[in-house]
């Protein structure tokens, strides 16, 4: 445990330690696996890998509207010498030429049709001349042209998909290509999200009839977070609202424990009013660090309860919960689910210089843009904790050292992407 803020990447990697022991403990007393079915799998996370129980394409099929036929009989063409070849039958997709082709012979073919037995290229519909009964071929073609052979794609035992991809469109239609009709994923972790302090109000309580009071602003931390947190591959399956005071707190706390991931916004500094952590340990949560050097989120709480639960505590302040999210509780349930738990930081020069406070690693939100063969950041405008606005347009979060208290213009820094995060594709 660390009462001192500590750095960053000693944060995260305690965070992800403690999901790695959690991951592993789940599947092994419940298996954390299940498997759904191709049409309700979008978004899910692949929990085995995936191999082709057979070649893709599953036959050697036309690639164009065309004649097959052998290369060799028409090895001698030319324009001023054709090679007349007998039609005898047509193949067209889902209806194969029964016979086998013999030398001298051709066969009519559809697209994706299967290459008829004695077949080994495809002439094109429109560079061939037919008459009657016979089709007349002007140039010589190599054996395969316009035929998609057999595994050309996919060979039979070949791992398409590997454990720990989230499934998009593309990878649910290449599992049905495949023949398979259900698929094992990741049982989603499951969110509880608790948001603390007297100031809040509910937008749902305002659309009853409940009005802003002096000094009260609405929740929106939670709505955020568990829809970071649903994008991430989680279950949310909790989200409320306390107040400052201890009982209330202990009650509230009490029920979001009873999820894999618990997320508590605000209640977290050090204030007279912040009740968090002290509650969290007489419920028998155990702290691993309270404060990292960071900013914003230098509250940030993470601690384990029975090994059994993951419970972050972030501050209060709307773009430090965001930020805590994406540094830390998104890189958790992405270990949970057994996929890649972070991913690769960019690399982009500042566009401006850039005066920050020494001690902490600060989390630029920042546009990204590509300027010849460069990426790069430019910070969205002003930084304040309480500026969600300035979040909207932000693609990256540049990690400025903690020990740097100043960074030129065309500075190179590591950039943490958003898009993963924002549901594009990882």
């Amino acid at each position: 445990m660390s009462k001192a803020p500590i750095p960053l990447e000693d944060a995260r990697a305690q965070v992800l330690a403690a999901a790695g022991e959690l991951a592993r403990a789940r599947l092994a007393e419940d298996g954390a696996i299940e498997t759904a079915a191709i049409e309700q799998a979008l978004g899910r996370t692949l929990a085995q890998e995936l191999r082709a129980p057979h070649p893709l394409p599953p036959f050697d099929a036309s690639a164009m509207d065309g004649y097959a036929l052998r290369a060799a009989d028409v090895a001698e063409a030319g324009p001023q010498s054709p090679v007349a070849l007998s039609l005898c039958g047509e193949a067209r997709a889902g209806h194969p030429f029964s016979g086998t082709l013999q030398s001298g012979q051709a066969v009519v073919i559809s697209t994706g049709a299967m290459l008829p037995v004695g077949a080994d290229a495809v002439a094109r519909l429109e560079e061939a001349r037919r008459e009657g009964r016979h089709v007349l071929i002007d140039r010589p073609l190599r054996a395969g042209s316009d035929v998609r052979a057999a595994g050309e794609e996919v060979a039979p035992g070949e791992v398409v998909l590997a454990a720990g991809r989230r499934l998009s469109p593309v990878e649910l239609a290449l599992a049905a290509a495949l023949g398979y009709a259900r698929v094992p994923v990741a049982r989603p972790p499951r969110v509880a999200l608790l948001a603390t302090g007297d100031e809040l109000l509910t937008p749902a309580a305002e659309a009853s009839g409940a009005t802003l009071g002096a000094g009260q602003i609405f929740e929106s931390n939670t709505y955020g977070l568990a829809a970071l947190a649903q994008l991430a591959g989680a279950s949310v399956v909790g989200r409320s609202h306390a107040r400052d005071e201890r009982e209330q707190l202990a009650e509230a706390l009490e029920r979001t424990l009873a999820a894999d991931v618990a997320v508590i916004c605000g209640g977290v500094s050090v204030g007279p009013h912040d009740h968090v952590s002290e509650t969290l340990a007489a419920l028998g949560v155990e702290r691993r660090f309270h404060g990292v050097a960071l900013q914003p989120g230098k509250p940030t709480w993470f601690g384990v309860q029975r090994s059994r639960r993951l419970v972050f505590g972030l501050p209060g302040n709307p773009v430090s919960a965001l930020v805590g999210f994406v540094l830390f509780v998104g890189p958790a349930l992405r270990s949970l689910l057994g996929a890649d738990p972070v991913p690769e930081r960019l690399q982009a020069r500042l566009a401006e210089g850039y005066r920050k406070q020494p001690g902490r690693t600060l989390a630029l939100r920042c546009t990204l843009r590509q300027e010849a063969e460069r990426l790069v950041a430019a910070p969205t405008g002003a930084q304040g904790s309480h500026l969600l606005s300035s979040l909207r347009d932000a693609q990256g979060l540049a990690i400025l050292p903690a020990e740097r208290g100043e960074l030129a213009a065309g500075e190179l820094v590591a950039v943490e992407p958003l898009a993963p995060w924002l549901g594009w594709r990882w």
